[in-house]
């Protein structure tokens, strides 16, 4: 997606989504920043923009986890599948 369109569709779709960002991704330069409401964002050292939510740190596992569970209403179960 293109900047502009990407920027364009966050200012129309901003709120309820979870990033996820490796500090030694190259791709970096275009994270998306934080402004939108029910907006969460996580950070792995030494990792790049291949992460999945259970490389995270335990705590930002159960962070990510009950925000989705709450955004979604679904169970923490359904989530971990």
């Amino acid at each position: 997606m293109k900047r502009s369109t990407r920027d364009r569709w966050l200012a129309e779709n901003r709120d309820g989504y979870v990033n996820v960002y490796g500090d030694a991704d190259p791709w970096l330069a275009p994270a998306i920043s934080v402004g939108g409401q029910d907006q969460v964002q996580f950070w792995k050292r030494n990792e790049n923009h291949v992460i999945f939510s259970r490389s995270l740190e335990y705590a930002d596992q159960v962070t990510a986890s009950e925000t989705l569970v709450t955004w979604l209403g679904v169970s923490e179960v359904e989530i971990r599948q």
